[in-house]
């Protein structure tokens, strides 16, 4: 089971990428992504910085994943433990990203952190929690996607279904199995499950919040 630590979510890390696979203009859902405000491209090494939570998101939105494994090849570590990330140059050859929505990158958004934490009901569920997830598209009301999972797995989802503005799109809601008595609920990673979700982003996810 994954522990629910808020303060280690709100952690300082560092995150370096080798030959990273995808550029700056290539963040995310394959039509509906994002672009970073400071350019890389595909195959650089990138040093992303920020709290342990934008790094969460980043890379469950971002990365390359296949069905069993992670592509990406990366380093997690405590920004305490490296302190001359802000000293390098461009003689290193390394781009320095800052991930927290406050430094305008618009990679991490405001709104992904307030998803995070009602996703975890500010932090009073688990990761591992058994839930029921509603999404209800707000341009089709009649769409309700209905799915069994746990926090961490639905998290997954929603930074790859869309452009990960939950808000903007769908409304959403996580109850408890118990509620929902005679309703059949396909589980997220299961063969009925969203397409979008590939079951390595949530061994991604645990390998981030294990770190």
């Amino acid at each position: 089971m994954t522990a629910m630590n808020k303060r280690k979510l709100d952690t300082d890390y560092l995150l370096i990428v080798e030959n990273i696979s995808f550029a700056s203009t290539e963040i995310g859902h394959a039509t509906l992504g994002r672009t970073a405000t400071t350019p890389w491209s595909a195959a650089a090494e990138v040093v992303f910085k920020g709290k342990l939570k934008h790094i969460l998101i980043f890379a469950v939105m971002a990365f390359d994943v296949s069905t069993t494994s992670v592509n990406e090849l990366f380093t997690l570590i405590p920004a305490s433990d490296y302190t001359d990330v802000d000293n390098l140059t461009a003689a290193d050859i390394v781009d320095v990203i800052d991930l927290d929505p406050t430094a305008g990158e618009n990679i991490v958004l405001a709104n992904d952190i307030t998803f995070l934490e009602n996703l975890t009901n500010n932090y009073r569920f688990g990761w591992d929690d058994a839930k029921n997830l509603i999404l209800q598209e707000k341009a089709v009301v009649t769409n309700k996607p209905l799915f069994s999972g746990t926090p961490l797995q639905a998290l997954c989802y929603a930074m790859q279904v869309s452009t990960a503005v939950i808000y903007t799109l769908w409304e959403f809601a996580l109850l408890t199995p118990a509620l929902n008595q005679g309703a059949t609920y396909p589980t997220l990673t299961g063969a009925n499950g969203p397409t979008e979700l590939e079951v390595a982003h949530t061994t991604l996810a645990g390998l981030i919040l294990n770190a």
